[in-house]
């Protein structure tokens, strides 16, 4: 079995209305968080960071205290088994203006409530569920 490790962002952006979430929409349909293979050499954050520029186009500033991983099985093209384990950050945008890659077919920013809906996996599911938790407390201070 083949073990793989990629980093990913939980990125938002205050509005009145609330804190709005970036979500990404894979070629295959599915709803998520810009994140990707981790590259040799760089930190878990820095991967995170750079997903998130390749696949949407923005930078953020990643908020210290939030690391959550995720661990999930899949076969790849050949139909080996991979074992992923993804590490989150959560961070805040430095624009709206989003530019996806061509890995991409569709983008959205949704209120938590709306994200929470939208997402397709629930693991995704509750990352988002922790990283909001974090924030409503972080964000008090």
């Amino acid at each position: 079995m083949q073990l793989q490790f990629s980093a990913g962002i939980i990125v938002y952006h205050p509005t009145p209305a609330g804190r709005q979430y970036l979500l990404l929409q894979a070629a295959s349909g599915y709803w998520g968080y810009p994140k990707g293979k981790m590259e040799k050499g760089e930190s878990k954050q820095e991967g995170a960071l750079r997903e998130l520029k390749e696949e949407a186009g923005i930078e953020a500033t990643i908020l210290e205290g939030f690391e959550h991983l995720i661990t999930y099985f899949f076969k790849d093209r050949n139909g080996q088994l991979i074992k992923k384990t993804v590490y989150f950050f959560v961070g805040e945008a430095s624009s709206e203006i989003v530019t996806i890659s061509d890995e991409h077919i569709g983008h959205q920013w949704l209120l938590f409530q709306d994200a929470v809906q939208q997402v397709t996996y629930p693991n995704d599911r509750d990352v988002l569920i922790k990283a909001d938790a974090f924030l409503t407390t972080k964000l008090k201070k």
